[in-house]
C-alpha cells in the first residue's frame, strides 16, 4: 500500500480514482531515508511509502490459534504483541499461513477454505479462488490474567502474548468446531503471517516548501499493478515557525574566499513563552545554505565537505572546535551548551546544505526574557568562515530553534519553534587585491603606538586614544589616499564602540 498527498480541497475519487498529487513538499528527507536516496521535490504522480505493523516488522508470528465459543477466539503469539498492537486495533491473518485439519490452504475442501477466510479477515472471490479481498479485519481486545476481557493496559493485568478476535464457531459447524494451527513460518517469507490493518504511517521523510493546511491524504492500495486512491485516510498541515525577531550574518573582511572570523546574530521575541515552558532539550540549529559559499573552518582549516559529528558524540569540545564565541546581552551569559554536532549533509538533503546544532541541557536553554533596557534577549555566535562572493542581503544560513526529541520531554517528535533567516549586512564580499594591490606587510603591518614594554596600550580616561602605524607590504602598490581601513577588537562580542 501507499499513500498519495493531495492539495487541500481536492478528492482522492478524481481522476477515476487517480488523483494529481500535491508538489509543495519534499519526500526522502532526512537524507537518505528508505524510500529515496535523497531529498526529492514530489511530483503529481508521488506515491510514499508507508511502514506496517506485521509479523515481518516485529519478529512476531502466531504461535497457537483457539476457538473459546461462538463469539471469541485467541491468537498467542511468541512475544509481547501487546507493544504493536493497541485495544481495537484490526488484524488480518494470512490464510496462506492457516493449517486446518492437517491441510494448507490449497489442499483444503470449499468448507475449510471458508472457515480459514473467515478467520483471517479476507474474502475469496467465487469466481477467481486465486484472488482475495478485505472483508472484515477483526478487532483485539486485551486479555485479563483471568481470562476476561479488560480495559486498562498495565502490564500487572494483561496477558504480553494473546489477543482475542470477536469470531468464533459452536459444536454444529460442519465438522466441528475448527482447529487452526499455523503453518512453520520461513524468514521474510510474503505475504506476512498477520498485519495490523487500521493504521499505517509514512517514513519521517517530508518537509513542506512553506505552510499548508488540511492537505488529504489518500490510501492507495496497490491492484493489478496499479495504483488507486479509494479513499481519505485523514489530513496533514504543515505549519511555518514562528519568525525570530531578527537574524543576520556580519563578515570581518570583505575579501572573498578569506578565512576569517564571522558574527551570527539572533534576537527572540519577548512573546515566545515556549522557551520557558519547554520541558526537553532545546536546540539551536544552523543551517548552512551553501558550503561552497559559506564554508565553515575549525582550528584554521576549512572543514572538508564530509566532515561531520554525530548526534551520538555531541559535546562541549564539539562547541569549541566549531564556536569562537558565543554571547548574550543577559547578565547570566549565554546558556551552557550541553554539546554540539555537525551533520555532512543537511537534514532537507540539499546538496549544499549542512547543519550544526547547539543542545543545551533541559531547563537551562535559551531565554525570551533578558535583564537588559529593551528586555529583549540578543544572541550572537562567532565562527570561522570563508565567505566567497556575496551580496549584501544575501540568505547565506537559516536559523532554528526547537526541542530534541532524542533528550526526552518534548511533546512530538518534530518540534520546531522558531526560525530565523540570517542576511549577509554591510557592503557583501570583494574580490581579493590583484598583482601589486594594496596590502599590509604581514608582520608589521599595522603596529600600536604609545605602548608599554610588554607592548600593551593603556585605554584610559586621559589617555583615550588609539595610534598606530600602517606598512605597505613592499611589492604592492602602496595604501593609496582613501582606501577603508577596517579595524576589529577581539574578542568580538566583548566590546561596545561607540
Amino acid at each position: 500500500d501507499r499513500l498519495r498527498l493531495l492539495d487541500k480541497g481536492a478528492s482522492c475519487a478524481s481522476q477515476q480514482f487517480v488523483p494529481r498529487g500535491s508538489t509543495w513538499y519534499k519526500s526522502g528527507c532526512p537524507h537518505g531515508s528508505d524510500s529515496a536516496p535523497f531529498c526529492r521535490q514530489a511530483t503529481h504522480e508521488h506515491l510514499l511509502h508507508v511502514d506496517v505493523v506485521d509479523s515481518l516488522s516485529t519478529g512476531l508470528s502466531i504461535q497457537s490459534i483457539r476457538v473459546e465459543n461462538t463469539q471469541s477466539t485467541v491468537l498467542t503469539f511468541s512475544g509481547p504483541i501487546v507493544d504493536h498492537m493497541a485495544q481495537d486495533d484490526a488484524i488480518l491473518i494470512s490464510p496462506e499461513h492457516l493449517v486446518l485439519g492437517g491441510r494448507t490452504l490449497a489442499q483444503m475442501n470449499d468448507t475449510q477454505r471458508f472457515d480459514a477466510f473467515r478467520l483471517s479477515g479476507f474474502g475469496q472471490y467465487q469466481d477467481n479462488p486465486g484472488r482475495r479481498f478485505l472483508q472484515h479485519p477483526h478487532r483485539v481486545r486485551y486479555l485479563g490474567r483471568l481470562g476476561d476481557d479488560v480495559v486498562g493496559t498495565a502490564a500487572s493485568q494483561v496477558v504480553q502474548t494473546e489477543l482475542r478476535i470477536p469470531i468464533g464457531w459452536d459444536e454444529n459447524h460442519a465438522g466441528g468446531v475448527p482447529k487452526f494451527s499455523i503453518a512453520p513460518a520461513v524468514p521474510g517469507e510474503r505475504p506476512p503471517q498477520w498485519s495490523r490493518s487500521n493504521a499505517l504511517s509514512s517514513h519521517y521523510e517530508l518537509k513542506a516548501m512553506q505552510g499548508r493546511q488540511q492537505m488529504p491524504v489518500c490510501w492507495s492500495p496497490q491492484d493489478k499493478g496499479y495504483y488507486f486512491s479509494y479513499a481519505q485516510a485523514g489530513e496533514v498541515s504543515f505549519v511555518d515557525p514562528v519568525n525570530m525577531a531578527s537574524a543576520s550574518v556580519s563578515i570581518t573582511t570583505r575579501q572573498a574566499k578569506a578565512l576569517a572570523p564571522v558574527v551570527i546574530a539572533f534576537t527572540v521575541p519577548v512573546g515566545s513563552r515556549v522557551y520557558e515552558n519547554v520541558q526537553g532539550e532545546l536546540f539551536l540549529l544552523l543551517r548552512v545554505l551553501r558550503h561552497t559559499r559559506f564554508a565553515l573552518a575549525s582550528a584554521g582549516q576549512l572543514l572538508s565537505p564530509g566532515t561531520s559529528i554525530n548526534a551520538s558524540g555531541l559535546s562541549q569540545a564539539a562547541c569549541g572546535r566549531l564556536f569562537r564565541e558565543l554571547w548574550s546581552n543577559d547578565p547570566r551569559g549565554f546558556p551552557m551548551p550541553k554539546g554540539c554536532y555537525i551533520s555532512a549533509v543537511g537534514a532537507t538533503g540539499e546538496a549544499e546544505e549542512r547543519d550544526v546544532f547547539i543542545v543545551f541541557e533541559r531547563f537551562s536553554g535559551l531565554r525570551n526574557r533578558c535583564r537588559s533596557p529593551d528586555g529583549l534577549c540578543h544572541y550572537q555566535l562567532v565562527v570561522d568562515a570563508a565567505v566567497t562572493a556575496s551580496a549584501a542581503g544575501e540568505n547565506l544560513i537559516d536559523l532554528y530553534t526547537g526541542c530534541r526529541f532524542e533528550g526526552g520531554g518534548c511533546q512530538t517528535e518534530f518540534e520546531f519553534y522558531e526560525r530565523g533567516k540570517a542576511l549577509l549586512t554591510g557592503s557583501g564580499t570583494l574580490p581579493g587585491p590583484g598583482l601589486g594591490g594594496a596590502r599590509l606587510d604581514e608582520a608589521a603591518g599595522f603596529q600600536l603606538l604609545d605602548v608599554d614594554t610588554n607592548g600593551v596600550h593603556d585605554l584610559n580616561a586621559t589617555n583615550p586614544m588609539i595610534q598606530a602605524r600602517l606598512t605597505a607590504e613592499a611589492t604592492s602598490s602602496g595604501i593609496q589616499r582613501g582606501a577603508n581601513l577596517r579595524i576589529f577588537f577581539f574578542p568580538l562580542t566583548q566590546w561596545e564602540m561607540g
